[in-house]
C-alpha cells in the first residue's frame, strides 16, 4: 500500500478511500453499521426497560394498596366510645399499667393504665 501523505511520488489517489486506500474505508463503512445495529439495539432494550419501569410502577401501586387495605382491615373499627374513670380502690401512686388494669378489673373495668403527672389509675371500659 501506498503511503497516504505522499502525494507526489506515485501514489494513487482515490476519492472515495480519501487517500487511505479502500480497505480503510470499508471498515469505517462497517463500523458505521455496526454503531447503527448498536443503536438499534440500545434503542429496542430502552423500550423494554421502560415497559419493564412501568411493570414495576404498577406492581408497586397494587402492592401499597394492598398493605394499606390490611392495616384498615387490621384496626377495630370504632363503633363504640372508651370512657374512662379514676380508680376508687387503687392507693398510691401508679408506676405500673398491670397492676393499675388488674385493680380496675376488680372494679368491673375491662382495663386500666398509669396517666397523668401524678401518676394515677385510670380505669377503661367501652361506653
Amino acid at each position: 500500500m501506498a503511503d497516504p501523505f505522499e502525494f507526489g511520488k506515485g501514489a494513487a489517489m482515490d476519492h472515495g478511500s480519501l487517500g487511505f486506500g479502500n480497505e480503510n474505508f470499508t471498515g469505517a463503512t462497517a463500523r458505521l453499521s455496526t454503531g447503527t445495529r448498536l443503536l438499534t439495539a440500545t434503542s429496542q432494550k430502552s423500550s423494554q426497560l421502560t415497559a419493564d419501569m412501568g411493570k414495576m410502577k404498577l406492581f408497586g401501586t397494587f402492592f401499597l394498596l394492598l398493605l394499606l387495605l390490611c392495616v384498615l382491615a387490621s384496626q377495630e373499627m370504632a363503633e363504640a366510645r372508651i370512657c374512662e374513670s379514676k380508680s376508687h380502690k387503687f392507693k398510691g401512686a401508679c408506676l405500673s399499667d398491670h397492676n393499675c388494669g388488674m385493680v380496675c378489673r376488680n372494679e368491673g373495668f375491662s382495663d386500666g393504665m398509669c396517666r397523668g403527672f401524678r401518676h394515677r389509675c385510670f380505669c377503661t371500659r367501652r361506653c
